[in-house]
Formats: C-alpha cells, sequence, structure tokens
C-alpha cells in the first residue's frame, strides 16, 4: 500500500512540474565562475536576454519557473572600462514594489545575491551569458520589481537599476500589454 502512495506522489509531482515548465525542456547551466574579481568599471548595463539592448524601465519581463517551482527573470550584464575581468563579481539586489514609481518596497522581498559571472567581449565593452535571476518571494503576475546590479568595490561601485513588470508568457495583462504603468493598478 505504501508503495502505491508513493507512486501515486511521484506521478502527481510529475504532472504539477510539466505544468511549470510545459514543454520539458532543461534550463541552461548559469554561467558562474571561481576566480572573480571586484573591477572599476566605468559603465554597467542589464541587457535583455533575447535580444542585444539594454532593459528599460517599466519593461515587460517573462517570469520562467525552474525544474524546482523557483521563479526566475533572465537577463544579461554589460560592463565597459579598461580593466573588466573575464570573471566578475557583482551584486544583484531583488525588491518588489509597492508603488508606480517604486518609492517603497516590500522589506520582506529585498535581498542581495553576490554572484561572479564570466564575461566575453562585445566589441569594446564585456557581456555575460543569459542568467536566470531567482526572485526569492512570491510572484504575482503583474508585480512590478526592482533590480539593482552593482559592480566594484563598495567606495566606488558601478550601479544600474531597472524597473520591470513581471508576466507570465502568453499570459500577460492587457493593462501592462497595452497601456504600461500608468493604467495598471496596484
Amino acid at each position: 500500500m505504501t508503495g502505491l502512495r508513493i507512486m501515486v506522489l511521484v506521478a502527481a509531482m510529475a504532472a504539477s512540474f510539466a505544468s511549470i515548465n510545459p514543454n520539458d525542456e532543461p534550463l541552461p547551466e548559469n554561467d558562474d565562475c571561481q576566480q572573480a574579481s571586484l573591477p572599476i568599471v566605468d559603465r554597467i548595463e542589464l541587457v535583455n536576454a533575447d535580444v542585444d539592448s539594454p532593459m528599460q524601465d517599466y519593461d515587460v519581463q517573462e517570469i520562467i519557473f525552474g525544474p524546482q517551482g523557483g521563479a526566475m527573470v533572465r537577463l544579461r550584464v554589460r560592463a565597459s572600462g579598461n580593466d573588466v575581468p573575464a570573471c566578475m563579481a557583482m551584486t544583484m539586489v531583488y525588491e518588489k514594489c509597492l508603488d508606480e514609481l517604486c518609492t517603497a518596497v516590500d522589506p520582506d522581498t529585498s535581498y542581495p545575491n553576490t554572484i561572479a559571472l564570466q564575461t566575453y567581449e562585445d566589441g569594446a565593452e564585456r557581456i555575460t551569458k543569459e542568467y536566470f535571476a531567482e526572485m526569492r518571494y512570491p510572484l504575482v503576475e503583474g508585480d512590478l520589481a526592482r533590480v539593482t546590479i552593482s559592480v566594484g568595490p563598495d567606495a566606488n561601485p558601478a550601479v544600474a537599476s531597472v524597473l520591470m513588470w513581471l508576466g507570465f508568457e502568453g499570459s500577460l495583462p492587457s493593462a501592462l500589454r497595452d497601456a504600461g504603468p500608468s493604467d495598471a493598478s496596484f
């Protein structure tokens, strides 16, 4: 009888995973590295994962669910300067905004994540491969989140921040898709 319960539980877990990741596609590994340095960079920016363009405030970013159910957004990081290393340490801070301008954030959702990622030549700059930034708080479609990245020594880091609407592929609310933040409600 216990064996039957375990089989039913495994089948239920497999079915729930299929609803999270319906194409059953494995997520790529993050391109992290071990020998990171904290360079002084001239400029840092968050870049859309699919296209080589900087993220803009209030762009809609798709929420991706990993194999364990974690909610993530895909992004890349571009840096410029004389000494951008091949393995760059950075700190990302994720926050859930409580208003359209993100003048207030939910303190339970604010947390830093220090990572080290490989960078690759991109003309005169260096850029990371796609990174899956895990949002470690419950997400609701239409949430406004702020992602801030800092690179460099604490005394003089390069900082970039972007506000992003979060949505699920194929089901973005029309208020976000058509009108943007001015018509979305909190």
